[in-house]
């Protein structure tokens, strides 16, 4: 018996069925606002020349120009894991091991989104930390502790603390944040927006976005938690939880649920 002749069908498939859309849109999404992608993948992360396989990574690199590097506390004990394909940062409770995306221009609101792995036991702490490139200013970070996450600029314009809705099992998370005039907004894993109105002053012209840790200073043990960071996305000029119906968090959301 013969297998039977496979059917064909000349027609194109839709979009959403398609196995990478949601990075392709995300990718679109990224291209549209100048932002910048780190994605969790091991070539994102370039090694030292030596080659080391388990040697300190480089910088973690978004594709193009842009790169984000070890701080300066950092400096050889940043770590990487990998398994399956995939990589993130590790970050360590009470240890300097993060990284920076330096020289962003945020316009007049900013989205950033991570994607990370939470610790059995021990809370985050900084996930993200947008500072003012230059000296001074007040600066805006998101953190996970005991109370849950917390979203706060620190001149005190707005501060937004949101109940920690962990599913156990869950095999990755995903917190995507917003930050301009009107205030901050938080989106958890799938769930309702969380805003704080505020008459908000205007972000930094130039500001650097610390990962895993809040800035260049050594010390600040109490800030450095414990988790393992995926994916960071930057939209600029973006205040993409305004709407809970807009292209830019259904794009996220999708590649949350079905990219990941």
């Amino acid at each position: 018996m013969t297998d039977p002749a496979p059917i064909q069908i000349d027609r194109d498939l839709p979009e959403a069925i398609l196995a990478d859309a949601p990075a392709a849109a995300v990718a679109a999404l990224v291209r549209a606002s100048g932002g910048v992608w780190l994605r969790g993948r091991p070539e994102d992360f370039p090694r030292a020349p030596d080659g080391t396989p388990n040697g300190a990574p480089e910088g973690w690199s978004a594709g193009d120009d842009r790169r984000a590097i070890p701080t300066d506390p950092a400096q050889g004990q940043v770590i990487v894991a990998e398994a399956e394909g995939q990589a993130g940062l590790v970050c360590r409770t009470g240890l300097h091991g993060g990284m920076v995306l330096t020289d962003l221009a945020p316009g007049r609101a900013i989205t950033l989104a991570v994607v990370w792995h939470p610790h059995r036991t021990e809370p985050a702490r900084t996930l993200l930390c947008l500072n003012p490139s230059a000296a001074g200013g007040a600066y805006l970070f998101l953190s996970h502790g005991e109370d849950g996450f917390n979203l706060k600029d620190t001149a005190e314009q707005a501060v937004l603390t949101v109940p920690d809705a962990r599913r156990d099992g869950a095999p990755a998370r995903m917190l995507v944040v917003s930050a301009g005039p009107s205030g901050l907004a938080l989106w958890q894993d799938g769930g309702s927006v969380v805003r704080a109105p505020a008459e908000m002053d205007p972000l930094p012209a130039r500001a650097d976005l610390f990962i895993g840790c809040r800035s260049q200073r050594r010390g600040l043990a109490k800030t450095l938690g414990a988790s393992l960071i995926r994916e960071v996305i930057v939209l600029p000029g973006q205040q993409a939880l305004s709407d809970e119906s807009g292209p830019a968090l259904a794009a996220l959301g999708a590649h949350f649920r079905w990219g990941l």
